[in-house]
């Protein structure tokens, strides 16, 4: 099932990407590699409703103190924009700790001067199901021509009905050249009652494919 998903993933994400913008993003850091894409797609320019896939895979070090096992999610959602700040997603949710669900969510998006807010509150569609909460700064002041400072705090908490299941924070600081950025990035991850936190530490390069 896990292969499945990861190969619609794929061939969703190089479909949708020869018309669409396509945002990529990989970290290298200190116990694993991380990498995540998002597509957004209408489905006509007429038309409120459209396609939404998120991708996010943690492949940790065999090295790596914690053994633990590739964290992989991913989401798909048809889309139905209600204004010209607020849209629904109702699709599908996977990860490898809860498998496929059945989801809905509603994101809030505003641009400023400079820079993006976004927020999605999620739940799962399903009897003891988990919410979600992810909110998202993006900060991007020009330095010089073709040169922007780049700051983003990504910030998501998962519940279920008894408790906590998966948290992350994470900070990128660098600069934006003509579409493309990098910097220094931190991940830090909660996972399930344990209120430890881990980092993940390192450089990360984001590219904006319109």
């Amino acid at each position: 099932m896990k292969i499945i998903l990861l190969s619609i993933s794929v061939m969703l994400a190089v479909k949708t990407a020869n018309t669409q913008p396509l945002i990529i993003e990989g970290l290298a850091g200190n116990d694993y590699l991380f990498y995540q894409h998002l597509i957004a797609k209408k489905i006509s320019d007429k038309s409120p409703f459209g396609i939404m896939h998120i991708a996010n895979v943690s492949s940790f070090y065999q090295s790596n103190k914690v053994k633990k096992a590739a964290e992989v999610m991913n989401q798909a959602y048809i889309t139905s924009k209600l204004n010209r700040s607020l849209t629904l997603l109702t699709g599908i949710f996977y990860s490898n700790a809860t498998n496929v669900r059945i989801a809905a969510g509603i994101q809030y998006a505003a641009v400023f001067k400079n820079g993006l807010w976004v927020t999605v509150p999620r739940v799962d569609i399903m009897k003891n199901g988990s919410v979600e909460l992810m909110s998202m700064l993006e900060f991007q002041p020009p330095v010089k021509e073709h040169t922007k400072l780049y700051v983003r705090l990504q910030v998501m908490s998962n519940y279920g009905p008894y408790q906590h299941n998966r948290s992350y924070q994470r900070v990128r600081l660098g600069v934006t050249i003509k579409g493309t950025q990098i910097g220094a990035g931190m991940n830090f991850d909660e996972y399930g009652k344990d209120t430890k936190v881990y980092v993940n530490t390192g450089i990360f390069l984001r590219k904006e494919i319109n």
